[in-house]
Order: C-alpha cells, then sequence, then structure tokens
C-alpha cells in the first residue's frame, strides 16, 4: 500500500516501509518526470562492515548520485558504498538518492542502529580429546548485555547457549 501526504507544496510517498520519495512541487519543471522506485542498502551496519547502495528498484534514467547520513541530518559519504565508521555507533544510516534528468529524491529505509563493536578476548580453556569438556571464558571480554556462546567445528553450528562444550 503506498501513502501520500502533500504539505505546502512538498509530497512525500512511502511504500511497504521501504522507502520514501520527496517531491518539491513547487519548484518542479512540468517536463522533468518525477524519480520513483525503491532504493535499498545491502550489508550490515556495524563498524568496519561496507554498506552498498542497491539501485535495481530505482526508476527514471540517467546519472545516479547518493548521499549516505548518519541519523537525521549528518551528511557522512557520496558515491555507491559507504564503510561504517566509529561515529556511527548509536545512529541508523539512510541513503538519499538522486537521478539527473528527474525531480525529486528516494530515501531509503533506515538501517538498524550502529552497534557498540565488542572488545576483548574470549579464550578457551580445556583439553581438545574427546570426552574432555572445553569452556569459553569471556570475563575481559567488556562492554553490557547477555554473553551468548556458539560453538563450531570447521564453521558449523554445533552448539549454543553453554559457555562450556564436551569434546
Amino acid at each position: 500500500m503506498k501513502k501520500f501526504a502533500k504539505l505546502c507544496g512538498i509530497i512525500v510517498l512511502a511504500a511497504a516501509g521501504l522507502s520514501f520519495t520527496t517531491y518539491d512541487t513547487r519548484q518542479q519543471d512540468p517536463g522533468v518526470p518525477l524519480l520513483y522506485g525503491t532504493a535499498y542498502i545491502s550489508g550490515i551496519a556495524e563498524v568496519g562492515q561496507t554498506l552498498t547502495a542497491d539501485t535495481s528498484a530505482l526508476g527514471g534514467s540517467g546519472d545516479i548520485s547518493f548521499q549516505w547520513r548518519r541519523g537525521n541530518s549528518s551528511d557522512i559519504g557520496f558515491g555507491g558504498v559507504y564503510i561504517v565508521q566509529p561515529e556511527d555507533v548509536g545512529y541508523t544510516i539512510t541513503l538519499t538518492l538522486r537521478r539527473s534528468g528527474n525531480a525529486g529524491s528516494i530515501v531509503s529505509y533506515p538501517t538498524d542502529v550502529v552497534p557498540v563493536p565488542l572488545a576483548g578476548t574470549v579464550r578457551i580453556d580445556g583439553i581438545t580429546q574427546v570426552g574432555e569438556v572445553l569452556t569459553a571464558n569471556a570475563t575481559d571480554l567488556g562492554g553490557s548485555g547477555t554473553i551468548l556462546f556458539q560453538w563450531m567445528r570447521n564453521g558449523v553450528l554445533i552448539s549454543y547457549n553453554s559457555n562450556t562444550y564436551v569434546v
């Protein structure tokens, strides 16, 4: 379902909670088509991770300009990719797309809030022999909240929710 709102010559179009489009009809040239479509951000919003603009659902034609934003207004980058920075912790990130030859802009749905990165180490104590118990020691991990454990063998999950594992 699409929703429209018009206030003082500004039209806002929202579709399925994915992105929204803004058009300033007070300044629109009647011969210029309105930009339409959806802007997506792919990637994980964590410090050091890469976010990528997905323009596959963007309408119109012409060169695309990209503007990444932190929170409600801080411009943080331009271009099709953005590497999440420590300054982004505690904020969401959005992407605004414009296309030459089109009026308006498309704004992506915000990412999840960028979390505080974990710091510290996890030590595994015990003997790696069949029948022996291994214990994950995460006492100097830092931060707050519940620690969840996932034991893996060759990249495959074998046990979770316990800081011990019997080999």
